[in-house]
């Protein structure tokens, strides 16, 4: 009859322990101490910035459905991007589509509780951040206010949520979307000025 091996708990992605043979090991015992310290900094690290843990037992289906409406009224908010761009506004603008598309697909796939919305989010935080940076790069000739816009929205976007950690629905509205949507109405505006004055 064999003997029970020692085992270690090891400690897979879902939470779970995996009993796995104990490994024996010639290597130096501070050298493995130090190892085992930055793995776990660093499971610290990846959970804070991975994807959501799984909701509670507990969670209640009012709580669900505040962060649906919630969700669904930031994407419904995301309309006047659509005024700046073709053929609702004038000239060929694209980025108020693109800005539109995204943020409906990242605040949607959260309200219906996806669990890629994580990711859906944070590609549409980078993509909105490449825009804002190519329409102040864009629009030299009508600085300072789109930048004096911009900076506005990025401070209120550091305020809520991102340094905070008190997001409000209202706050990400008024003083985020719509101010981005202003800043790019601006911008459309000056490029169909810019094109109709050319004769």
């Amino acid at each position: 009859m064999k003997e029970a091996e020692d085992v270690e708990c090891v400690e897979v992605e879902t939470g779970e322990c995996i009993q796995e043979p104990l490994r024996k090991s010639t290597e130096n015992p501070e050298h493995r101490d130090r190892l085992a310290a930055w793995s776990q900094r660093l499971s610290v690290l990846a959970k804070a910035a991975g994807p959501p843990q799984a909701e509670p037992e507990g969670a209640t289906t009012a709580a669900k459905l505040d962060n649906y409406w919630k969700e669904v009224a930031m994407t419904i908010s995301l309309a006047p991007f659509f005024f700046s761009s073709w053929p609702l506004g004038c000239g060929n603008g694209w980025i108020g589509w693109v800005v539109a598309y995204n943020g409906a697909v990242a605040h949607l796939s959260g309200a219906y509780g996806w669990k890629s919305s994580w990711l859906w989010g944070k590609y549409d935080t980078v993509v909105n951040m490449a825009l804002i940076a190519y329409v102040n790069w864009r629009a030299a000739a009508i600085q300072p206010v789109i930048f004096c816009f911009t900076i506005f929205a990025l401070v209120a976007w550091a305020a809520n949520g991102s340094v905070f950690f008190c997001r409000s629905v209202f706050v990400h509205v008024v003083f985020l979307q719509w101010p981005l949507a202003a800043a790019l109405q601006l911008y459309e505006l000056h490029g169909c000025n810019k094109v109709c004055s050319v004769d």
